[in-house]
Order: C-alpha cells, then sequence, then structure tokens
C-alpha cells in the first residue's frame, strides 16, 4: 500500500533543528471518487480567473471581482506556497458564520500561512452545514 504523505528534506537544515528540517506532506495528488487535491499550477490559470472574474462569487470573499493580471497574481503566490519549509511556519484558520439557520448554516474559513509576524493567505472555504437532530456521534 502506497502512503499518502512523504517526508522530505527542506534543504535548510538549521543547527540545533530538532526535526532536522524534515517537511511532513502528501503524495500528490490525493485522490477520492469525487475530488482531486494537488497543489496550484501554472495551468489553473483560466480556472481560478473563471470564478475570481465573477460578482455572484466575489460578494462572499474580502475583494471585488478580479482582472485577469490580478487573478496572475494570486496564482503565482498560490503556487509558491505550497508547502510549509521553514522552522515556525504554520498554517491558522480564522473562520466565521455567514448566514445561521435552524437546518442549513454557511460558514466561510480563511486559512493563513504565517512566519513570524507575516500573515499570507492561501486559502478560502466556503462551508454548508445541516443540522441533523437525533443522530448519534
Amino acid at each position: 500500500m502506497r502512503s499518502r504523505w512523504s517526508i522530505t528534506s527542506c534543504g535548510r537544515a538549521a543547527p540545533g533543528c530538532a526535526y532536522d528540517c524534515r517537511v511532513v506532506s502528501p503524495a500528490y495528488p490525493l485522490t477520492t471518487d469525487r475530488l482531486t487535491l494537488r497543489p496550484f499550477a501554472e495551468g489553473d490559470l483560466d480556472d481560478l480567473y473563471a470564478f475570481h472574474s465573477r460578482q455572484e462569487v466575489a460578494r462572499f470573499l474580502y475583494w471585488e471581482p478580479r482582472n485577469l493580471a490580478q487573478v496572475r497574481e494570486t496564482l503565482a503566490q498560490k503556487i509558491g506556497q505550497s508547502r510549509l519549509e521553514a522552522e515556525g511556519e504554520r498554517l491558522v484558520a480564522k473562520g466565521r458564520v455567514i448566514r445561521a439557520g435552524r437546518t442549513l448554516t454557511v460558514c466561510r474559513s480563511d486559512v493563513y500561512g504565517v512566519q513570524g509576524e507575516t500573515h499570507t493567505h492561501v486559502a478560502t472555504a466556503l462551508l454548508t452545514m445541516i443540522c441533523l437532530d437525533g443522530l448519534a456521534d
């Protein structure tokens, strides 16, 4: 059975680093019947632009619809932020409820890569949760 995770060296071993500065990263792509997860690539520009440029999508985000140049810049940032490599880097997720309902709740979570005092937005998730009263854990 092939492992879904691999441990690689980041090439920046620091003296006294307890973990030898190795990076744990998935063996991409991660694939299920309905989903494939992989890092962003240059070929994703058209697909990313297709939804970053739409007003009906942007109204739920922190930015206005983006033009092609802005999406190209965003994609370059995403490509450069595909893994945590330096000691002290971490991910922080900040979420909020967009619409709370009796049955459905819509939430948004933004994920930031953090190194020192620098916070860089790396992902956004929009979630719809359904209340399933009476189900055991």
